[in-house]
């Protein structure tokens, strides 16, 4: 759904209780990491399309760097 796209935390909180069924920590952590970079790149397209050229390049580039921050937390 649209809502699934624009906030995170009821992914998260799903993907959570499913470790607790056996699913696999590390995939948890890809499917999370997932789910908020999808919602990153909606939020940074809203920052696009609605604000100014400003706007989009800090929300972009915050939500690039919190996304980087993720993977590379999960990876190593």
């Amino acid at each position: 759904t649209f809502a699934g796209i624009t906030d995170v935390d009821a992914i998260t909180l799903s993907i959570t209780r499913m470790t607790h069924g056996g699913l696999d920590g590390q995939a948890a952590a890809t499917a999370i990491i997932i789910a908020a970079a999808v919602n990153s790149l909606v939020k940074s397209g809203m920052a696009v399309f609605i604000g100014t050229r400003q706007l989009a390049l800090l929300v972009g580039a915050a939500m690039l760097l919190s996304l980087t921050s993720g993977l590379l937390l999960v990876w190593l």
